[in-house]
């Protein structure tokens, strides 16, 4: 091969292996580049233990809906417009078109958890986690003791309330509280200056307490 022919050659060689070096890394570039999240149509979410932060696996999930036109007198009330189960892991999507100045909110619910009586609001097209309070059971015994008068009126307040009447009182209640959280009892006889203890209840589980009087 003639010399001029062959460096040639090797200088077109060389123009290859360049832009290739040069594709290589622009390509290396742009799959490193962080992308915009798309918008998503609807909403979506996870359902979570409120204490643990645990996604909740099949966790029954409703979606609500207001038109806002409740006008004097009162809000608009919500109504469930679809329901889903969510996945393993706790999350859900729903997805729908909007409806221009409507509201929207979430509930949930799930077996050992305690069902709330409040609705989680989210705007259409936003990321929403839906908290649960594990369940978990106080059973409380109340029990006068010597000495003790028949018009003795004992009271109990916190996350159960309740009162006492009589000299001859020995019972039992079982109430169910939120889990893995601090519970307060309050208590009182005739009136006097009440008594407190806080009660940690673990989630799950019934916590065991006396209040003898």
């Amino acid at each position: 091969m003639p010399l001029f022919v062959y460096l040639g050659y090797m200088r077109s060689l060389r123009l290859v292996f360049t832009a290739f070096v040069v594709w290589l890394i622009v390509t290396a570039l742009s799959c490193n580049e962080p992308t915009s999240p798309s918008a998503f149509d609807g909403i979506y979410g996870t359902v979570r233990d409120a204490t643990t932060d645990f996604g909740l696996g099949e966790a029954r999930v409703y979606l609500y809906e207001s038109d806002n036109e409740g006008g004097w007198g009162g809000g608009s009330p919500y109504y469930v417009i679809d329901s889903m189960i969510a996945n393993a892991n706790g999350e859900f999507a729903f997805e729908f078109e909007n409806t221009q100045g409507h509201s929207y909110s979430l509930f949930a619910t799930k077996e050992q958890y305690i069902v709330g009586n409040t609705l989680t609001f989210v705007q259409y097209g936003n990321e929403k986690d839906v908290l649960l309070d594990p369940e978990a059971f106080i059973s409380l015994h109340v029990k006068n003791i010597a000495p003790s008068e028949p018009w003795d009126q004992f009271g109990v307040n916190g996350p159960y309330a309740d009162s006492f009447n009589g000299d001859d009182v020995d019972t039992t209640i079982v109430f169910e509280v939120a889990g893995n959280r601090n519970h307060v009892l309050v208590w009182s006889l005739n009136g006097e200056t009440a008594s407190t203890d806080t009660v940690f209840c673990p989630a799950f589980d019934t916590t065991y307490y006396e209040l003898l009087y």
